[in-house]
């Protein structure tokens, strides 16, 4: 793709980081359509165009494809079938595979796990009785969560060691029939690093930055960190791994 010659860019989502994407995107040239799937936010009219339909018209879909070069998301949870339409036609990055990694909070774990990467202690729980039984093998606190459609501390709920028969009851009564039961560790800091990778492979990253939430939702970036260089490198190697 080369700015400046009519290249379009699909961007799957109407939110705020497709927002700023679209702003950046036509800076340097390339138009940008926007499929919000019915996000009705305004954050998608940055974009040349703007396609409203939601996530299932077929009519839409045909539209996207024939209209974008290249397409990508700007928010994780776009059903994966619709990825895999889409990238059969026109090149999709990050691709289905990724995307449908990070949208579950069981394959996103169970990846963690089988690759080495260091994540919290967690157990998939699929009725009650797996619950109490996951929470006996934890040292402390935990947190259960939504496997699917879980953000800004939606989906999720502290349990609290000796919690009452009758609290657990409840608690697995809004996040089942299947979740993930996770260690609650103590935190010192969130650090987030950006990977850009090129289809040959070569991949570069941006300095880690220091987030701060309120209310379980993002509130500051820190950039650069206060954290000491050496854990700075070790999260821009371990972001690394994982892309």
């Amino acid at each position: 793709m080369n700015p400046g010659t009519e290249s379009w860019i699909g961007v799957l989502g109407g939110g705020q980081l497709g927002r700023m994407f679209a702003l950046e995107a036509r800076r340097m040239g390339y138009k940008v359509l926007k499929w919000t799937g019915g996000d009705v936010s305004g954050a998608a009219y940055t974009a040349d165009l703007v396609v409203e339909d939601p996530f299932d018209s077929s009519s839409a879909l045909k539209r996207f494809i024939d209209r974008v070069d290249v397409a990508t998301v700007e928010f994780e949870n776009v059903p994966r079938g619709l990825l895999e339409q889409i990238e059969e036609h026109i090149p999709l990055l990050p691709g289905s595979r990724t995307v449908a990694t990070c949208q579950h909070r069981e394959r996103e774990k169970t990846f963690l796990a089988t690759n080495g990467i260091s994540c919290a202690r967690f157990e998939i729980v699929e009725n009650i009785d797996q619950l109490k039984a996951a929470l006996a093998t934890l040292p402390g606190d935990a947190i259960l969560k939504t496997a699917e459609f879980g953000y800004d501390g939606k989906g999720q709920r502290v349990i609290a060691q000796g919690t009452g028969q009758s609290e657990l009851e409840s608690i697995w009564a809004e996040l089942g029939p299947r979740a993930v039961l996770e260690e609650k560790i103590a935190l010192q800091a969130e650090l987030s690093v950006i990977v850009a990778r090129a289809t040959d492979g070569q991949v570069v990253t941006y300095e880690a930055v220091e987030n701060s939430h309120r209310n379980h939702i993002l509130d500051l970036t820190i950039a650069p960190s206060r954290l000491p260089p050496d854990c700075l490198a070790e999260a821009q190697t371990v972001a690394i791994a994982v892309a």
